[in-house]
């Protein structure tokens, strides 16, 4: 069930979601598809540009240690509308059909670990309210875990091979301006999961 106001609804395999995103030191995590034959969904939040369609779905560990996730609302949700963070360009590359995103958001950073996505989501384009299904959050956490054993999680966030660069300080709606516009001028430079 959707919360009105916040745009959040519950979360299937809370507790496996919570747990994983603590174990790999990450608050957040999303899932993003390309889904140019959508049906438009009312709260989905989506990507256009070049006839091309991204969907995202956000998954936030909250500091009470539950897990909120929406489609929608993301400026309110992830971090603090006021917030600001260091944000540089987040790469995407304009080939890929479906990946993961390891997110740690606080008032003074916003870094992003983005890894091919390996699971069958089956029709995640127009399925409403995509983390309600406790298969789909499996499947999340499942490419989370792939993706999170495939890096060296703190050498990344240490700054050694940083996604952002860091370089000027912006709010939520410049990370979210910042991954459509990657989606679509970047070069394929993206990690991919064996």
């Amino acid at each position: 069930m959707q919360d009105e106001e916040e745009g959040a609804y519950e979360v299937a395999e809370e507790q496996r979601l919570k747990e994983t995103l603590q174990k790999i030191g990450r608050n957040a995590c999303a899932y993003c598809q390309r889904c140019d034959e959508a049906i438009p969904l009312e709260n989905a939040l989506v990507y256009s540009f070049d006839n091309k369609t991204y969907r995202c779905s956000f998954g936030k560990l909250n500091e009470d240690n539950t897990i909120e996730s929406f489609d929608n609302e993301i400026k309110n949700n992830l971090i603090d509308n006021e917030a600001q963070v260091p944000i540089d360009d987040i790469v995407i590359g304009q080939d890929r059909l479906k990946f993961v995103i390891l997110i740690n958001a606080d008032e003074q950073n916003l870094n992003t670990v983005i890894c091919d996505a390996t699971e069958d989501y089956g029709d995640y384009c127009n399925q409403e309210e995509p983390f309600s299904d406790a298969s789909f959050t499996n499947k999340v956490i499942a490419d989370v875990e792939k993706c999170a054993n495939n890096i060296n999680l703190y050498e990344y966030f240490s700054g050694t091979t940083s996604t952002f660069a860091s370089t000027n300080a912006a709010s939520i709606d410049d990370f979210e301006n910042s991954l459509q516009s990657q989606l679509m001028m970047k070069p394929l430079q993206m990690l991919s999961l064996l």
